[in-house]
């Protein structure tokens, strides 16, 4: 939680100054499948959590075997970081990142399907 908060209070003064930007509709269509495979990480994250016996965690700021509040807390901080700073980037830079984290958290919960967890609401 200590890196989440040093991310804000480093990111707060830049993006403060920031030129105001226009949510366009390419983002909203990317921010649908982020937000997808970010709920489907958080979603087997918990199944970690509420079976440390079975899986460890490799996310190092959550720790091997975090708590399911710890979980939920390191995500909404994780997707609101993410929205802030898609919001706060120019146009062209906040859809590439947005490709690039859709790719990188799809192949995240790809590969925890392969190690049997699994994706449930």
């Amino acid at each position: 939680m200590k890196y989440i908060i040093l991310i804000i209070l480093c990111l707060t003064p830049a993006l403060a100054q920031a030129e105001p930007f226009t949510w366009d509709k390419l983002n909203t269509q990317l921010h649908i499948p982020l937000t997808i495979v970010m709920i489907a990480d958080m979603q087997q994250t918990l199944q970690i959590a509420r079976e440390p016996e079975a899986y460890t965690e490799t996310n190092k700021v959550l720790g091997e075997h975090p708590t399911e509040r710890e979980v939920y807390s390191y995500f909404a901080a994780y997707y609101g970081l993410t929205s802030l700073l898609i919001y706060a980037l120019p146009e062209k830079w906040s859809h590439m990142f947005q490709v690039g984290m859709i790719g990188h958290q799809s192949s995240v919960v790809a590969n925890n399907l392969t190690i049997g967890l699994r994706i449930g609401f």
